[in-house]
């Protein structure tokens, strides 16, 4: 048997009166229990995978920037390297220093060429493997006469 019972703030709510408790039967909001979010629970249900996300988004956009460039790309910069300003040359030294080029040195390398009005052109034919044009560059940044020696 059910009955309705007044509330103070006009509100109306359902009140269980005896024993039923079929499918029928409505509760009264105020005997659902509600459970306080622990802060753990907070930071796992609403950060922990947005945070998950974005830090699966670095590192997928980091890893390929890290990858070192192909044989074309050393023998543009080999190429064109006499024709660059020293300044210019001074930062494919430095890009340099641990012996090969990343990707993403490479690419501020291009931009950096084309601010200082000389663009690479990628040779189509000719190109060596990768080491041998690697080590090219490295004999021109060796025997630069305007770069500090190590």
């Amino acid at each position: 048997m059910r009955g309705w019972r007044a509330k103070a703030d006009s509100q109306t709510q359902p009140d269980v009166i005896g024993t039923d408790l079929g499918a029928n039967t409505i509760i009264a909001r105020n005997e659902i229990p509600w459970r306080l979010m622990t802060p753990i629970k907070f930071v796992l249900r609403y950060t922990a995978i947005p945070f998950t996300a974005i830090v699966a988004v670095v590192i997928w956009a980091a890893v390929p920037s890290s990858k070192e460039v192909d044989a074309r790309q050393y023998a543009a910069l080999s190429r064109a390297y006499t024709s660059f300003p020293v300044a210019f040359r001074r930062e494919i030294s430095d890009a340099m220093d641990h012996g090969r080029i990343s990707d993403w040195r490479y690419q501020t390398l291009v931009r950096d060429s084309l601010a200082n009005g000389v663009a690479l052109d990628w040779p189509t034919s000719g190109v060596d493997e990768l080491a041998l044009e690697r080590q090219k560059l490295g004999a021109l940044i060796h025997a630069d006469p305007d770069l500090p020696k190590p």
